[in-house]
């Protein structure tokens, strides 16, 4: 036997030895033929040496740097001796290849591989830059007919959430083994019933991380009574960020007025020529500012902009350019847009070590014009505190702080907390949170989107379950 001869032996699938190889503009082709000087019989398993007759089976395998490679096998038909068994002329079985196929074991597995990370548009694309010519379709159907996948009955930590079909219209649901880091199920709805259902099904489960949507709460309490529900700390700084969201939004006011007492004011409008004048006069003369302004009065239309003109005259006192430049103007407007409610709630709950000192007097502002707000302030301190501690038994004093608040938004939220008490108190001191399950939802958002409009839930749980 040749080098060349046992090289293509040791690249074809076990028990085939080669024949001959062809090449064409099509790719090369390996004729060979199996080993094995009997075959099994698949109906009754008795070893039959007696051949019927010969064919050839057309085989596709994987390619050869990136050269399509097509296998011709001669294979056997053979009689079975046992002459209790019905089937009295049975086919050889191919080594790596199933009955019927056209296609090698390892070439499908690298299809479903292919399928199940990209997809079918981009996985046929990168398929035929690899040598292996099938269609976006092809691909589709691999996914689907693969078997769905059976979850572990012994899932222990669970974690749900929903996930947006389309976003503001249709939604499902997401669930997550957090011991073993991968997707166990998909929901194609976020309702309650379904949510139960699902876990009547699987009985075992001891803890249930999740958000407070209260269908997923009524879930578990109906579907597993006794397994322990963990709040997301996530959610609930969120949850308590939007409370102090819709308050700020209610002080507005407020707000305004500590912008404009921490932001430089805003440059009265002064003529160019005016603008020009000044400056000269102040860069030439003796510094004389009430002198200039009555060489200014002496025309009529400019004596209304004396507010501009003083304005002027203290940047040039301070040796700054006679009009704000384009940087400070930018500052200014990005200053105040990081007042906005929805920037501001975030500031409240930030801890209060890492705030600039533009932010510390940008509070001492607002605290003089609204001490309901410093309140709410100190109570959104102390809970993001509670929450970085992880100390469950600060939880009871601050919700009767809450409580006591001035604040409706504030109450309304500690009297939400309350209605989930064990929830919320075993966030503090249970290591369970949602925070895999928001990373699977991204994973599953970006595997919807590459799927160019085929999402279906069929190929979507497919794709984020099997390849987990």
């Amino acid at each position: 036997m040749s080098a060349a001869t046992s090289t293509i032996r040791r690249l074809l699938p076990e028990g085939l030895k080669p024949r001959n190889i062809t090449v064409s503009s099509s790719g090369l082709t390996v004729h060979a033929e199996v080993g094995a000087a009997s075959a099994r019989c698949p109906l009754c398993g008795n070893h039959s040496p007696k051949v019927h007759s010969r064919y050839i089976r057309t085989i596709a395998d994987l390619p050869w740097r990136n050269v399509s490679l097509t296998l011709k096998i001669r294979a056997r038909r053979f009689f079975c001796l046992n002459r209790r068994c019905h089937r009295v002329i049975f086919c050889e079985r191919l080594p790596e290849v199933v009955s019927y196929a056209r296609k090698t074991d390892r070439l499908e597995e690298a299809l479903l591989s292919i399928a199940l990370e990209l997809g079918g548009e981009a996985g046929a694309r990168l398929a035929r830059q690899l040598g292996l010519w099938v269609s976006p379709d092809a691909l589709l159907e691999r996914i689907r007919e693969t078997p769905a996948c059976r979850v572990d009955e012994r899932v222990r930590a669970l974690g749900i959430d929903d996930w947006a079909k389309k976003k503001g219209h249709s939604y499902g649901t997401i669930l997550v083994d957090l011991e073993k880091h991968r997707v166990v199920d998909l929901l194609p709805d976020r309702t309650a019933q379904t949510l139960e259902e699902w876990l009547k099904a699987h009985p075992g489960i001891e803890v249930v991380s999740r958000d407070r949507y209260q269908p997923y709460i009524d879930a578990i309490k109906r579907g597993a009574p006794k397994a322990l529900q963990v709040a997301d700390r996530f959610h609930l700084m969120k949850n308590l960020t939007d409370t102090l969201e819709r308050l700020l939004e209610r002080e507005r006011i407020s707000l305004q007025e500590a912008l404009k007492l921490t932001l430089p004011e805003k440059p009265p409008y002064l003529p160019p020529l005016m603008r020009a004048y000044v400056k000269f006069c102040w860069k030439h003369g003796d510094g004389d500012v009430e002198g200039i302004w009555e060489k200014l009065c002496q025309t009529p239309s400019l004596r209304s902009y004396r507010k501009a003109f003083e304005y002027v005259v203290k940047r040039l006192e301070e040796g700054l350019p006679n009009r704000r430049a384009g940087k400070e103007t930018l500052k200014a407007k990005a200053e105040a847009k990081r007042r906005a409610p929805r920037m501001l709630a975030r500031l409240f709950a930030r801890d209060s070590e890492k705030c600039s000192a533009a932010d510390r007097e940008y509070l001492r502002e607002l605290w003089g014009w609204n001490s309901e707000l410093e309140r709410a302030y100190q109570l959104a301190q102390g809970f993001s505190r509670m929450l970085r501690e992880r100390d469950p038994e600060m939880l009871d004093g601050w919700l009767e702080e809450a409580s006591k608040s001035d604040s409706p938004e504030l109450r309304g939220f500690a009297e939400g907390l309350r209605g989930d008490y064990g929830a919320v108190r075993a966030a503090l001191w249970e290591r369970w949170s949602n925070g895999q399950v928001e990373g699977q939802i991204n994973r599953l958002k970006l595997l919807k989107r590459q799927m160019y409009g085929r999402a279906n839930l069929d190929l979507l749980k497919r794709r984020v379950v099997e390849a987990a």
